[in-house]
């Protein structure tokens, strides 16, 4: 894998992958992936994370009663999720150029994975619902933030790394 790469994906739907370093395409949109971008898409999207989270785990603390459950509230008054979130969308800025190189449709592959992985880290709120135990406002505001890290992930890794093409460019690049 070459994270250095260039990949461009033209209209048509179809998967060409060759041998040489750095010439990985995968094709079903008029963009083009600019993977060098990860050195500083990869930490801005760490920090604006992790920044999106705080906010909204102290927005959450300052509007929900201070009587919250034993649990959900010391989450959410801990440094856990601003840390938690570091540490996984690190993950997931380590995953995307993965994802990339292995699949034929990079970035709506990489969506399905991260929305799988939101559904995923809900679970334990989902269970403790049905368990009988309840679904209290701190585990509603844990799985807000977990939403939050999940779009300003996705959007900053597919949107500044995937870049549109011009017109004149994408016609001698076809000829």
């Amino acid at each position: 894998m070459n994270v250095a790469a260039n990949i461009f994906i033209p209209p048509q739907k179809e998967w060409n992958k060759s041998s040489s370093l750095g010439s990985h395409k995968s094709i079903t949109e008029h963009r083009e992936l600019d993977l060098r971008r990860l050195y500083w898409v990869g930490p801005a999207t760490v920090a604006a994370s992790v920044l999106a989270v705080w906010i909204v785990q102290h927005i959450s603390l300052a509007i929900l009663p201070s009587s919250l459950p034993r649990f959900s509230g010391s989450v959410l008054r801990s440094s856990e999720p601003a840390v938690l979130t570091a540490i996984l969308v690190t993950g997931a800025v380590v995953t995307f150029p993965i994802v990339v190189d292995w699949s034929p449709t990079p970035l709506s592959s990489f969506h399905r994975l991260a929305l799988g992985v939101l559904i995923v880290s809900c679970i334990p709120n989902v269970i403790g619902l049905l368990s009988g135990r309840g679904m209290d406002l701190g585990m509603l505001a844990l799985m807000v933030l977990h939403v939050v890290a999940w779009a300003v992930t996705v959007t900053m890794l597919t949107r500044l790394v995937a870049t549109r093409r011009n017109r004149t460019s994408a016609a001698t690049s076809t000829s």
